[in-house]
């Protein structure tokens, strides 16, 4: 019998919690992981939908999908978000997680979604295969005493409940021509909840706002998960990240950090994990320079 694409319901994705705990649960156990999958579902406020390839009722692969509103500029467009591709140990090898996301794919391009982005966490090959292709995946990473001391600008703490300010300087401060992230309230505090960012402060030349940055603190090391600031002096960038981390009792940064905002002070590492991989899913693709993400827009 042909396997069927199916969109799963909650007694199903505790099926797949089970399945996929021990890959993905973060040393949770499996009530806990269960529970997080769902508060998921239900946080991204019908944003999020879970998905399966069933042959009669048995779950042969399964994988999540997200709406994502993405940018050129002020060109608005529309994105499918690829997650947590998961096929049962007997079921492997014979195709059906490929088979389940070109299904996924093919449902959401009948619908006028131009694009799809995922995150791989295997070799990009796998998906190249698909079409995907993959992007730059750097990670930036410094000591506290080898950012410079001089002319910080000021932070303040800023309410990630309330992110309209920050959705407005992300705004103005991505480039008009890079394919980003089209935030929105709702999704900006889901993301944030998600990936447990846990600060948030905003940047200011005097009276003058400047930009923001979110992040967390494990460990002594800042990460830096989503930064935006208008064209500055990097060593003064810096310098307000040496104070901040001192400030918060870091002894180490690190991030998916722009080149712009990372050089000469910061190293870069090759991920082997999270590389963000596009396909394009209309027939006339927008010219974009680059894709711009933060480790807050991962999943």
């Amino acid at each position: 019998m042909r396997a069927q694409l199916t969109p799963l319901t909650p007694r199903d994705v505790a099926v797949v919690a089970r399945y996929t705990h021990a890959l993905w649960g973060e040393g949770a156990a499996l009530p806990q992981y269960r529970t997080r999958l769902h508060q998921q579902w239900q946080r991204a406020a019908g944003n999020m939908q879970w998905w399966g390839l069933k042959r009669n009722t048995t779950l042969i692969a399964s994988l999540k999908s997200y709406q994502l509103p993405m940018r050129i500029g002020p060109r608005a467009l529309t994105a499918v978000g690829i997650a947590a591709v998961f096929t049962p140990a007997p079921h492997r090898q014979r195709g059906n997680a490929a088979q389940l996301i070109q299904q996924v794919l093919l449902h959401y391009q009948q619908r006028g979604v131009q694009l799809a982005l995922l995150f791989s966490d295997i070799a990009p090959s796998y998906y190249q295969q698909l079409g995907f292709q993959p992007y730059p995946a750097l990670t930036w990473s410094t000591l506290k005493h080898k950012l410079p001391l001089l002319n910080p600008y000021q932070f303040d703490p800023y309410d990630l409940r309330h992110p309209a300010t920050l959705l407005a300087l992300h705004r103005r401060y991505t480039c008009r021509d890079e394919l980003t992230p089209n935030r929105r309230e709702n999704d900006f505090r889901y993301w944030c909840w998600r990936s447990h960012i846990s600060h948030c402060y905003l940047l200011h030349d005097g009276p003058r706002v400047v930009g923001y940055l979110c992040g967390k603190l494990s460990q002594r090391c800042l990460w830096l998960a989503d930064m935006v600031t208008a064209p500055a002096p990097r060593a003064r960038l810096h310098a307000t990240l040496r104070q901040l981390a001192q400030h918060l009792g870091a002894s180490q940064l690190a991030g998916w950090l722009r080149p712009e905002h990372a050089l000469g002070a910061f190293a870069s590492r090759t991920r082997q994990r999270c590389i963000p991989m596009l396909l394009w899913l209309c027939h006339r693709p927008p010219r974009h320079r680059g894709l711009r993400l933060s480790s807050l827009d991962s999943f």
